[in-house]
């Protein structure tokens, strides 16, 4: 019986995590209860609030970080802390002490930001394509690279041509989340992909 409960215990402690099905940073921390309102979302985290609002004047969400889990879901600025993210950002998920913000209009040249919770200040910021995910600490994406796509490296050129898209050569990247200054590093492995 004792065990039992440890085991329960333990696995009330251990965060659950996201995945790109419920919209949020695959891998990134599941907040625990989601609250919607016409013009947001309330996400609840054990340390912190998420409160997120519709832009009305451009597409995209003001994102209101307020510490505790039991803060107030009200949009109030003064108690807590807005990130700076400019027009089009998506509050996309919490991992550790950071939150990740995706910025874009379209399915290409998008941004993703990351906000450190305890300086309150962006620490890093990478144009991406998908897919974004968190794994083994690291967060990785797919970036373009300095290379031109041609039909020798790239499978889809003709595919390109034919259907108005231009062939890409991207590079992987990773990030260590855990580093005190989150630094892109390529990877080794490249594919080519079709974008707008």
């Amino acid at each position: 019986m004792r065990k039992l409960i440890l085991s329960l215990l333990c696995l009330s402690l251990t965060p659950a995590f996201a995945d790109s099905f419920s919209g949020m940073l695959d891998g990134s921390e599941s907040p625990y209860k989601v609250t919607e309102s016409t013009n947001g979302k309330c996400l609840r985290y054990k340390t912190i609030t998420v409160i997120t609002q519709k832009d009305e004047d451009a597409p995209g969400d003001h994102v209101l970080i307020k510490s505790g889990d039991d803060a107030s879901c009200s949009w109030d600025s003064a108690a807590g802390w807005e990130t700076d993210s400019g027009e089009a950002s998506y509050f996309i998920g919490k991992w550790k002490n950071l939150v990740f913000i995706d910025r874009g209009t379209g399915p290409g040249g998008r941004d993703v930001l990351i906000f450190d919770l305890d300086s309150k200040r962006q620490v890093f910021a990478a144009n991406y394509s998908e897919p974004l995910e968190i794994s083994s600490k690291k967060l990785t994406y797919w970036q373009s690279a300095n290379t031109l796509a041609t039909k020798d490296n790239c499978d889809e050129f003709e595919d390109a041509e034919k259907n108005g898209l231009t062939p890409q050569i991207q590079k992987l990247m990773s990030v260590d989340l855990t580093a005190a200054t989150p630094v892109a590093l390529s990877g080794k492995k490249t594919r080519c992909k079709l974008t707008q």
